[in-house]
């Protein structure tokens, strides 16, 4: 009985040790010296020739770093990568250190020389992927993901570790247990990198190495001789169980969309010793969904012991798709009796969400309002999806009379896909000649898309000037068309168009963005007048060069048109909190266009919102309480650009009667890290350049950084701005001088200050 006792826990003891081997949960499992290094790189030099430049990606060794940054050429990922022969049978490692500086980037193993491979992907999301790239059915598959946003180190170096123990794969990230799954089996030898579009990574290191299994330390004893009691026949059979459940869909947001294609996906493996025979899945829903369809039966087929098999199952939503929660039961048939265990998967499955393409402007090149024959003339017009949905193989086409009306330029345009909200602008030139005997031209611009139903057709219409004096019409129509050589043939200023996009974001910069344009709808008795022409465009504008061009987060940029006092208030709150919470590394952009006005007496300046009188300029934004809230706390730049004036003045006309005068207003205290770009000085005003539909402070600082992708100082900024402001203004007799202030704290430094 002793005996018996003792083998039981010898047993008990070889168990243990066994899932210790076998179950290596624990990066600190293995040691250096369990480690045979068989490709180390450290990046001191390039003796490996990994990837400098082509056309996906451009990169830089230096100091021990590989920085990547992909081209986004035809839209595709970029690798870079390198061979290292890897025996599969036996036990190895990959590790690499990988810093996420914007976007996606992943190890990438396994690769043959057609680029199939894997990648264990981490995005600045604090998302972590398991893909499996196959470039001949154009799929990458998700066979895993999850979150690792209490794992990773945002702004710094991520640790990726890949083990092979006994044919099982173990993920860590920062020595911390990601997931077990089965072998993958290599498509070729191929180790690297991927980064993926509007990406950037640098690496410090890859180290690939081979495990020397720890030595069983558990002393063999003995074993008792058993005697058989009986010849039995030994059976041998399949044992089947399911893993990495995953749903994997086109846009990624988790759910099944009205016209989109997706599947469940998991792996099905056979860990016992006999063959798995004539396996398929039996796909079911709890309830039925209106425009969801499945695959109902699955063939996998047989499974050999030892093996895995990776299933997908197509789903997908049709047009008339119902939003609700799919519940699909999956269980299993094997021809012998040993399916593995069913399973439930609960999917959102969303309704179509229609786009709606429209033209939502137009515009003809006319001399007051009529167009002369024989002249050429441009129609611009403004398609936009107004719709949720997003718009797919969209076209434009402009119809024109078939008789004596004759296209300058192209008339069917391919718009392909539009987003909601996107828009694009379109011209048509056209001619019509001195045979034309209507009094109008008609231009029919017809839109069409995918589904034939979602868009809206728009006539325009153009009246034919009355040419009786043809001496008159041939001179006339001679200065048009030196005029139309030069003017910009677009429905938006120059600097509306290829803003400079720079990769980093720098994630300690905010943005509060303020264009007051529409005075007259918030107060009664205010005519149109006294709006503030393009105040709106000045933000919205300014607002894409903060986001693109400075670096500033979207997230971290607020947005106000035509702001009450209440919600300018409350941004300049969320904008002083914020410097709050960097404690001292905060840099604060406020930009602002529209009316400033003085106080009669005190001649302090404020900023007016657009529910505040003239006569009431005490309950506006005063300047000088604006610096200090956001000199509050400190900050390491904070940055204010005004095109508006306080002495009164404005673009149109006043909100008030000024008695004739303009009032010098008095000036500001400045505080802090602090810099102030002012439109203009003293008693001017602040006017619009309306030809570029902006004031013209707005549109030169904006030209300048468009120019520069700015990479400029302030110093030259302002001297551009200064310069080219005062010279436009001065040539329409109405001179206007921007200029710039600091605090005394940055005498020294705010000159070499730069935008990006």
């Amino acid at each position: 009985m002793k005996n018996i006792k003792d083998y039981a826990l010898i047993a008990l003891l070889i168990i243990f040790q066994s899932g210790n081997l076998f179950a290596q949960k624990k990066y600190t499992d293995y040691s250096a010296k369990d480690k045979q290094n068989i490709f180390i790189e450290n990046f001191n030099n390039n003796f490996n020739k990994w990837t400098i430049d082509n056309n996906w990606i451009s990169g830089k060794i230096e100091n021990g770093h590989y920085l990547l940054n992909c081209k986004n050429y035809k839209n595709t990922t970029g690798l870079s990568y390198h061979s290292v022969d890897i025996d599969e049978n036996k036990d190895f490692e990959i590790e690499t250190k990988i810093k996420i500086i914007n976007g996606n980037g992943a190890l990438v193993f396994g690769m043959d020389d057609n680029f199939n491979h894997y990648r264990l992907e981490i995005s600045d999301k604090n998302k972590f992927f398991i893909l499996k790239n196959v470039v001949a059915k154009n799929t990458i598959s998700k066979i895993y993901h999850t979150s690792i946003l209490n794992i990773i180190n945002q702004n710094n170096f991520n640790k990726i570790t890949l083990r092979s123990i006994n044919s099982v794969f173990y993920v860590f990230i920062n020595e911390k247990f990601i997931k077990e799954f089965n072998k993958l089996p290599f498509f070729g030898d191929k180790i690297g990198f991927s980064v993926a579009t509007n990406s950037k990574i640098e690496i410090e290191q890859i180290q690939i190495s081979y495990i020397k299994k720890p030595e069983n330390k558990l002393v063999a004893q003995s074993k008792p001789e058993l005697k058989p009691q009986s010849q039995v026949k030994k059976h041998i059979f399949p044992f089947l169980s399911i893993s990495d459940i995953n749903f994997i869909d086109k846009n990624n947001n988790d759910c099944i969309d009205a016209d989109e294609n997706c599947s469940i996906f998991f792996i099905i493996s056979n860990n016992g010793k006999g063959v798995a025979t004539n396996v398929k899945a039996n796909i079911n829903t709890k309830f039925f969904i209106t425009g969801l369809n499945f695959e109902k039966t699955i063939l996998i087929g047989n499974i050999k012991p030892d093996s895995s098999v990776n299933v997908n199952i197509p789903v997908s939503g049709m047009q008339d798709l119902n939003s609700d929660t799919a519940n699909f039961s999956i269980n299993f048939d094997e021809q012998y009796g040993f399916p593995p265990d069913a399973f439930e998967i609960q999917i959102i499955t969303k309704k179509y969400n229609s786009p709606l393409v429209r033209v939502v402007d137009y515009s003809f090149e006319t001399d007051n309002g009529f167009i002369k024959l024989g002249v050429p003339v441009q129609l611009k017009a403004l398609i936009q999806n107004v719709g949720f949905g997003k718009a797919e193989n969209v076209s434009v086409d402009f119809e024109y009379p078939n008789q004596n009306v004759f296209p300058n330029n192209q008339s069917h345009y391919e718009l392909h896909t539009l987003n909601p909200g996107d828009s694009k602008a379109l011209v048509f030139e056209f001619l019509a000649n001195k045979l034309y005997s209507e009094t109008s031209i008609p231009i029919n611009i017809r839109i069409n898309e995918k589904y034939g139903k979602y868009s809206e057709n728009k006539f325009a219409v153009v009246m034919v000037y009355n040419a009786s004096n043809n001496q008159k019409v041939v001179i006339s129509s001679n200065e048009n068309e030196r005029k139309r050589e030069i003017k910009i043939a677009s429905l938006s200023a120059d600097i509306d168009k290829n803003i400079p996009v720079n990769q980093s974001i720098n994630q300690h910069r905010y943005a509060l963005i303020i264009g007051n344009e529409d005075y007259s709808t918030y107060q009664k008795g205010l005519s149109s007048e006294v709006n503030v022409d393009f105040a709106e465009n000045d933000a919205k504008i300014f607002k894409e060069y903060v986001v693109n061009t400075m670096g500033v987060p979207e997230k971290q940029t607020k947005l106000l048109t035509n702001a009450t006092s209440g919600q300018m208030s409350q941004g300049i709150a969320w904008l002083a909190n914020l410097a709050k919470i960097e404690n001292g590394n905060a840099e604060i952009i406020f930009y602002y266009s529209g009316h400033g006005l003085p106080d009669e007496t005190t001649k302090e300046p404020y900023l007016i919102p657009v529910d505040v009188s003239g006569l009431s300029v005490a309950q506006g934004i005063k300047l000088n309480g604006l610096l200090k809230t956001l000199t509050k706390h400190p900050a390491k730049r904070i940055t204010l650009f005004l095109d508006a004036c306080f002495s009164g003045g404005a673009r149109n006309k006043g909100l008030i009667a000024m008695k004739g005068v303009k009032i010098r207003p008095k000036n500001v205290a400045l505080q802090g890290n602090l810099v102030l770009f002012s439109s203009s000085s003293g008693e001017q005003s602040s006017g619009v350049y309306r030809e570029k539909k902006h004031g013209f402070f707005t549109y030169y600082l904006l030209k300048k950084i468009q120019e520069t992708k700015g990479n400029i100082t302030y110093k030259e900024l302002a001297n551009y701005v200064i310069l080219n402001v005062s010279k436009e203004t001065s040539l329409i007799s109405k001179p206007q001088t921007p200029g710039l202030e600091n605090s005394l704290q940055v005498k020294d430094e705010w000159a070499n200050w730069k935008i990006y």
